[in-house]
């Protein structure tokens, strides 16, 4: 290897090791995969918990959109496995005037890192 490329690597990486520290955990965090949920469909005038399998441990901020009629109650961790595997039970309320139709559920940390669509 030439004196040149040896010297371009050896600042690309300490570029890269100086740079690495900076990166904030919502910058740096790829959206989760959500490996379950069930149940998919919730009925008008009722709370309904809904199960969730996200592979995380940090708290979740669960969000549905469009959320008129439909509010998030509460979010409660329950038990890891299979390393950061989690089950996660999100009570959601519909009210009697919520329109049916498609919804998305979409949970993000408490420091607002992304979470894939459900």
């Amino acid at each position: 290897m030439s004196p040149g490329i040896r010297y371009f690597v050896a600042i690309g990486v300490t570029v890269a090791s100086c740079l690495g520290p900076g990166v904030s955990r919502t910058e740096a965090q790829q959206p989760l995969r959500v490996e379950g949920i069930y149940p998919r469909q919730l009925p008008i005038g009722q709370s309904t918990v809904i199960s969730v399998v996200a592979p995380t441990m940090d708290e979740l901020q669960p969000e549905i959109a469009p959320s008129q009629g439909v509010t998030v109650s509460r979010v409660t961790r329950g038990d890891s496995f299979q390393g950061a595997n989690t089950w996660w039970e999100v009570a959601v309320d519909v009210g009697r005037d919520a329109a049916p139709g498609d919804r998305t559920l979409t949970c993000g940390f408490r420091e607002d890192a992304p979470c894939r669509p459900w």
